[in-house]
């Protein structure tokens, strides 16, 4: 199931949800909504934990864009640990960035 979510100005690089909790074995697909008008392009989304990029191993499938509303590639999680997932467009001919929090938790851990 989808999480939607909606981004803020233009000077605070996360999402209004960031951050989110989830326990190991989670995962979803996250469809970001952009502000503003015009078409968007080249829809790319890169997960890392603890600064390393893991998109390689708990991202699969595609990303995708349909009007202002970016589509990521399905992550899993079956680590725990602190998770920054990049959304990226091309707003017109302007590169916009932003990012959700997502904290892994251990099933038992609080």
């Amino acid at each position: 199931m989808p999480s939607n979510f909606q981004t803020i100005s233009v000077n605070n690089p996360y999402v209004n949800e960031s951050p989110i909790t989830l326990w190991v074995g989670a995962g979803g697909i996250f469809n970001v909504t952009w502000l503003g008008t015009g078409t968007l392009t080249s829809p790319v989304n890169a997960l890392y934990r603890n600064k390393e990029d893991v998109s390689a191993t708990y991202l699969s499938g595609s990303t995708t864009v349909t009007g202002r509303v970016q589509t990521t590639k399905l992550a899993t999680f079956s680590l725990p640990g602190e998770y920054e997932m990049y959304f990226t467009v091309t707003d017109g001919s302007i590169p916009r960035v932003k990012a959700v929090r997502l904290l892994i938790r251990k099933l038992g851990v609080y």
